[in-house]
């Protein structure tokens, strides 16, 4: 397969979902089932893996927790603030 098919065929790929969605995206009125069914005979219809995103902007987005608490997190923060509050003065030096 050449550049160029290759090109074209994502080409068709991604006109294809477009055409999807401005039919069935339930954003615009659209019904939900219908709007994947439709998603899901067009990656068939292009031999898509569901598993295998085309990029990191289509692949779902997944959340972890973060393993140090939150009380950790803002500590920079907070001594920051205390070290410019020290360093203020709210008289003139004379």
């Amino acid at each position: 397969m050449d550049h160029h098919s290759a090109h074209d065929r994502a080409a068709a790929y991604k006109a294809a979902r477009r055409a999807v969605a401005r039919e069935h995206h339930p954003d615009i009125g659209g019904d939900p089932a219908r709007y994947m069914a439709e998603l899901a005979a067009v990656e068939r219809r292009f031999s898509v893996l569901p598993s295998a995103p085309n990029n990191a902007a289509s692949a779902p987005t997944a959340f972890r927790a973060s393993s140090v608490p939150a009380t950790l997190r803002a500590l920079p923060r907070k001594i920051a603030r205390m070290r410019r509050r020290v360093t203020q003065r709210n008289y003139f030096d004379i």
